[in-house]
């Protein structure tokens, strides 16, 4: 009679609903955060795309043109690698949580249907053989049931977490390889560059403050 108990019954009744509810709200949860994955890649991308612009408008400044060239390089293959990661959320998260949950709804049904059968078959008062295995096969049902539950919730989340770390490692190693590139962008030599380029007089004071400004610069990176 194991299986058919208060327990179970609490188990098909009310617990499998919540569960159905939460993964409902889960993959709710997860389209809003591809959505805005994808909001960023667009605002990222144009981010590059005018920073771009901003390197060719530079006429005088060497090394400031050099350094928002590569910058601006470097954060266009930012967003390839961000386009990369959302159909990554959407086919192997989305998707898969989809079919996740639409088998997860059809099992529910064979669920209840065969707890039913189990239920009316334990309320005759003589159990004959056929009854004990409608409930035998209820219980493997519920094992069954369980366990792709929690492999597929397993599967999906595991596909998540190692798309974000692929994601964060990649975007990190890129944005480290932007700011040595910033790096390179010399203040002084650029100004002082502008500055014959204009035929402009050396003002003492005025190439001592860049001077400083360049040191300042220095210590911090």
């Amino acid at each position: 009679m194991a299986g058919t108990g208060a327990p179970t019954k609490e188990y098909v009744d009310k617990t499998i609903p919540e569960q159905d509810k939460l993964h409902s709200n889960l993959f709710q949860s997860f389209v809003a955060y591809t959505r805005r994955t994808s909001k960023q890649r667009d605002n990222a991308e144009a981010i590059a795309a005018t920073l771009g612009a901003c390197a060719s408008s530079e006429k005088h400044e060497k090394t400031t043109k050099l350094a928002l060239t590569q910058a601006a390089t470097i954060l266009a293959n930012v967003e390839e690698y961000r386009d990369s990661h959302v159909r990554n959320l959407e086919d192997h998260v989305l998707y898969e949580l989809a079919r996740f949950g639409n088998q997860h709804r059809g099992s529910q049904t064979d669920l209840r249907k065969s707890f039913g059968q189990s239920q009316r078959s334990r309320t005759r008062k003589a159990a004959s053989a056929g009854s004990e295995g409608q409930r035998q096969q209820f219980s493997r049902q519920l094992l069954e049931f369980e366990t792709r539950r929690v492999t597929g919730l397993r599967s999906v989340l595991v596909n998540y977490v190692f798309s974000e770390l692929a994601w964060h490692l990649k975007a990190a190693e890129l944005y480290s390889n932007a700011f040595k590139a910033l790096q390179t962008i010399d203040e002084t030599g650029d100004v002082e560059e502008f500055r014959r380029s204009l035929q402009l007089p050396r003002d003492g004071a005025g190439a001592e403050k860049l001077d400083k400004h360049r040191q300042h610069s220095s210590t911090l990176s």
